[in-house]
Order: structure tokens, then sequence, then C-alpha cells
């Protein structure tokens, strides 16, 4: 089936509702026609921007309490204990995997893996740029990793690694990830670093690494009060997240 162009389709969605306001405001349901307003605004921000999207990643700041997190995500719909005091809420986004971190009652970090193309949110700043997800390659935003790990597997694929500081504040961690199920994934793109990870030597990891930070861009990110390995461990398998949610991207 042929779809009408993406400006057609917003013209009869605009068409649709206007016609439906008019009928309730005529019969004197000016509220409900309100509602209906902000619904309809809402509806078409979500279908044809990522606006929400970025408004809602954007609202988030390591040390916000979970009653102010939560009053602009909802509740999470899964969660997973990474440490006696830290627990990874999940939160289903349709174009992104949002996961925020909790701790003592308060956020302490969070990430975002894009689901589909064109879900560039804000990452980092770098000069007087502040870069996109999707947008640049990882050797763009540094020249090394302060820290990384890989993993190729039927169970993950994925490339983590941390930022040197400076990029997302002074009391908090950057973080850039490629992940397989991701936008743009591919699995195999680690195969080779990881296997040079687990049998190699330092000088035939090197190369390698620097390969694969120049050849492909990261599809997650984020930043907080917590470690890579945290990061790493918070991590949802292609089969938990076609359990969770839906099928992997």
């Amino acid at each position: 089936m042929i779809l009408p162009p993406i400006s057609e389709q917003k013209q009869r969605a605009k068409t649709i509702v206007f016609s439906l306001l008019a009928l309730m405001i005529a019969l004197g349901e000016y509220t409900e026609a309100i509602g209906l307003v902000n619904d309809a605004v809402a509806y078409v921000q979500r279908q044809y921007t990522n606006d929400l999207e970025y408004e809602l990643i954007e609202s988030l700041h390591v040390g916000n309490t979970v009653a102010y997190a939560e009053s602009k995500t909802g509740s999470p719909q899964v969660a997973r204990i990474i440490d006696e005091h830290t627990v990874a809420n999940y939160f289903y986004l349709e174009k992104c995997l949002l996961t925020v971190f909790y701790r003592n009652n308060q956020v302490a970090g969070y990430t975002v893996l894009a689901l589909e193309p064109g879900f560039e949110p804000a990452t980092y700043h770098v000069g007087a740029n502040t870069e996109r997800l999707g947008a640049f390659y990882f050797s763009d935003i540094s020249a090394i990793a302060a820290g990384y790990t890989v993993d190729y597997s039927k169970a993950a694929s994925y490339y983590l690694e941390q930022l040197e500081s400076g990029y997302s504040g002074l009391l908090t961690k950057g973080f850039l990830g490629y992940i397989a199920y991701g936008v743009e994934g591919q699995a195999e793109a680690t195969a080779g670093l990881y296997q040079q990870q687990v049998y190699g030597t330092d000088e035939e990891i090197a190369p390698l690494l620097a390969e694969l930070r120049a050849a492909i861009k990261p599809n997650f990110y984020g930043e907080g009060d917590v470690t890579l390995a945290m990061v790493e461990k918070s991590l949802l398998t292609p089969a938990e997240f076609t359990t969770y949610f839906a099928k992997p991207h």
C-alpha cells in the first residue's frame, strides 16, 4: 500500500480534528473540545516530530527526586536491581529506550538508546557545538576512551565507552555506546574487537579499537553518577527487549 506524503497526512489529520472540534463546540462541549485540542497537538508532535521525547530527556537531571522524574516519565515498565542501592528503570518510548537509575530516592543517572532513524537527541558539547546522537563517530567526540567494554555473542552485541571527564559535568560521567538492536545497529560490527579483546595482545587490540571508533556512530548515550560496569549491567539483551516491549529494530 502506498501512503500519501507526510504533509498530506498531516493536513488530513488537522481537517478531521478541527471538524470534530467545531462539532463539539456547537454542541456546547467546550471543555471536552479543549482537551481534544491538547490531545491532538500531542499526537501530531509524537507522529511527526521528536519534540516531546527530547523535552522529556532534557528535563531529567542527576539529583532529581524520583517523584519529580516520574511526574515526567510516568511509572517504569520494567526495573532491574544493579546493586544494593541502585535500580535501573526502563521506559519504552517507541522511538527510544530510556533507562533511569534510581538511588536513595534520587536520579543517579540515565541512558538513551535510539530505536528509530531520525531520533537524534542532543548529547555533549564539543567546542561551541552540541553533538546530536547518530550524527558523529566515537572518535569525533574524544580521541581516546577513558574506559570501554565490548561484547559479541548470541545473547548480546555492543560496544560501550566512558568519556574522559568534562563532557557531562564535574560530578557526573558521560557514556556512549553502540547497541546492535538500536537504530543502524549491526551485531557483526563488534566481532573483531571482541575476539582480540579475548585472545589478542594490547598491540593487536589498539588499532582495532581505533578503527572501530572511527567507523561507527553511537546510537546510545548517557550520563550520571554511575560506573561503566553499572551501565553495562543495565543493558537489556535483544531477547529481554522483545519480551518486555517489542521486536528489536
